[in-house]
């Protein structure tokens, strides 16, 4: 029976929560392609896009603006550094496209109802996300390219 000698473990606690972090990263990235698809396939859907209100209380306002189109290139991956943060985040959205949220998760009224994108990707991105946290690169003993 073979025997390890000087077997510490906690030396390797930080190789390995390097390699996790990125699998996790690539993870992500899967999950924010698949996102931006989703999107492009609601926009292509018949969205009607509106500049800035002209009248009202609201007349010239940036937030009444609806491209569309901007939302796809809002869809990130952000990781967040320092300590011993683990921490991987997809957002959708910034100042200029705020209603993200309303299209994620509106309800009736709200330009037509719900229209899910981000839910959809990660659930669409399952077997991807398992075959990169359990191989790291995406290799699989039935691709060609796995090696033990």
């Amino acid at each position: 029976m073979a025997k390890m000698v000087n077997w510490n473990p906690e030396r390797k606690i930080p190789e390995f929560s390097k390699i996790g972090m990125k699998r996790l990263v690539a993870s992500a990235e899967i999950v924010r392609m698949n996102a931006i698809y989703k999107l492009q396939g609601l926009i292509r859907g018949g969205w009607k896009e509106h500049e800035e209100y002209k009248t009202g209380g609201a007349a010239g306002k940036y937030w009444t603006v609806r491209h569309y189109r901007e939302m796809v290139h809002t869809i990130r991956v952000v990781r967040k550094y320092g300590g011993t943060s683990r921490d991987v985040r997809i957002y959708a959205g910034n100042r200029k496209t705020w209603w993200a949220l309303q299209m994620e998760y509106g309800s009736g009224g709200w330009k037509g109802g719900r229209k899910s994108f981000l839910r959809p990707a990660i659930r669409s991105s399952i077997p991807q996300i398992k075959v990169i946290i359990e191989s790291g690169a995406g290799q699989t003993k039935d691709s060609g390219y796995y090696y033990e």
